[in-house]
C-alpha cells in the first residue's frame, strides 16, 4: 500500500497545484492499516507559533514567483511591483491554508476499499474540514470549473543574496472555459515546452543557447488552472527572451501542428503515464494529483488512449488557447536593471487598452 509514512515524516514543498501543499507519503502492511492511520491525527491540530526563523536565503525561483503571482491575481487582476522577495508564511498560517482546508488520501495496495475507508474515516475524524472518505470507483469526470481570464501585466521582483547572475521568467495565464483534462490539452504542452523536440527548444527563439532553459506546464494557482512557461536566461538577454518567447508562442497559429510532429510526443506522453502503473507508489501520487485538479480517478487510465487518438488539429486549438501571449501574466526575478528591461519590453509588446 502506498500513502503517508508511519513515521509522521512530511515534506512542505512547492506545489504543482496552488504552491503550497504538504506531501505524506509511505507504506504499511495491510494489518497495520489502521494504526498508521491514526499516526496522521496529529496533523489536524494547528502547529504552534514558533520565534521567527532565519530567512532562507536560496529558495526555489518557481516557489517565489508563483507566490508573488498569487498575490497579484489575489488583487481582482490588478498586478503590482512588489519590492521583496515574499517571505514564505508561518506554521500557523501554513496549516491553516494547506492543513486546515482538508486534502486527499489515496491508498494503493493489497486492500479492501470499503473496510480502508471506514478505517480512515475513524483515524481522520478530527479532520472535520476534509470531504468524506470514499473508496476508490471510476467516476466519471467533474464539470470544469468557470475561470474568468484576467488582464495582462508585469509583476517584477528584486533578489538578493545570491550567487545567481540569471535572470528568472513566469509567463502564465489562467485556462480558458473547456475540459482541463482533455488529452488536447495535456499534448499541447508537450508541443510547446515540456518535450525535447517542442516548439521553445526547437524553433525560433532570437537567442537560443546552451545558457537558457524554457519548458512549459499546466497546473492550478490560486486555486486556478493556469498553463505557463517557464525560462532562466542570461541576463543580457532579458529583452530578447521576454520578446522571443511571446513571439514563438504567437507562431502556433501561422504554423500549426503536423502528424509527424505530434506522432512521437504523443508515443512518448502516453509511455510516460503507462509507466505511472509499474509502482504503487508513483500510481497513488499520481491519482492524488489528478483528485487535487477536480479530475475523476479514471482519467488516469483513460489518458493514455486519449492521447494516442488526438489529432494535430485540436492540440493546435488548444495550444493556441493555453498558450495566448495576450492573456498573460509576466513574473521576472532577478537583479534590479535586467528585472527592469524585462518589464519594459512586456509593456511595449502588451500595451494598455485604451481608456
Amino acid at each position: 500500500m502506498s500513502a503517508p509514512w508511519p513515521t509522521g515524516r512530511a515534506r512542505p514543498s512547492n506545489s504543482p497545484r496552488d504552491g503550497q501543499w504538504l506531501d505524506i507519503t509511505g507504506h504499511s502492511r495491510p494489518d497495520r492499516v489502521g494504526a498508521w492511520l491514526e499516526s496522521l491525527a496529529d496533523l489536524a491540530v494547528p502547529a504552534a507559533e514558533r520565534a521567527p526563523p532565519v530567512p532562507v536565503r536560496h529558495r526555489a525561483p518557481e516557489s517565489v514567483m508563483d507566490t508573488a503571482l498569487r498575490r497579484a491575481w489575489d488583487a481582482h487582476g490588478a498586478v503590482g511591483a512588489p519590492a521583496l522577495v515574499p517571505e514564505p508564511p508561518g506554521p500557523a498560517e501554513f496549516h491553516r491554508s494547506v492543513v486546515g482546508r482538508g486534502g486527499w488520501l489515496v491508498a494503493v495496495g493489497d486492500l479492501d476499499p470499503e473496510e480502508f475507508a471506514s478505517a480512515a474515516g475513524a483515524a481522520l475524524s478530527s479532520w472535520r474540514t476534509s470531504p468524506p472518505a470514499v473508496p476508490y470507483a471510476r467516476t466519471t469526470k467533474t464539470a470544469p470549473r468557470a475561470v474568468h481570464p484576467r488582464p495582462p501585466g508585469v509583476v517584477t521582483l528584486g533578489q538578493r543574496d545570491t550567487n545567481d547572475d540569471r535572470l528568472h521568467l513566469t509567463l502564465s495565464a489562467p485556462e480558458p472555459y473547456g475540459d482541463t483534462g482533455s488529452a488536447a490539452r495535456y499534448l499541447a504542452t508537450a508541443v510547446v515546452g515540456a518535450h525535447h523536440a517542442s516548439r521553445l527548444t526547437a524553433h525560433g527563439l532570437s537567442v537560443p543557447g546552451p545558457a537558457w532553459q524554457t519548458h512549459a506546464g499546466r497546473d492550478v494557482c490560486r486555486d486556478v488552472p493556469r498553463a505557463y512557461v517557464r525560462a532562466v536566461v542570461p541576463e543580457r538577454e532579458a529583452g530578447p527572451a521576454v520578446a522571443g518567447i511571446p513571439q514563438e508562442l504567437a507562431m502556433l497559429r501561422l504554423r500549426p501542428v503536423t502528424r509527424p510532429e505530434l506522432a512521437p510526443m504523443a508515443a512518448f506522453c502516453a509511455a510516460q503515464l503507462l509507466g505511472v502503473f509499474d509502482s504503487p507508489a508513483a500510481k497513488a501520487d499520481m491519482i492524488r494529483e489528478t483528485l487535487s485538479a477536480g479530475r475523476g480517478p479514471s482519467w488516469l487510465e483513460d489518458l493514455p488512449d486519449l492521447i494516442l487518438r488526438s489529432s494535430p488539429e485540436d492540440v493546435t486549438i488548444a495550444a493556441t488557447e493555453l498558450f495566448a501571449p495576450g492573456r498573460m501574466t509576466l513574473v521576472t526575478l532577478g537583479a534590479d536593471e535586467p528585472t527592469a528591461e524585462a518589464a519594459a519590453t512586456w509593456h511595449r509588446l502588451t500595451p494598455p487598452p485604451p481608456s
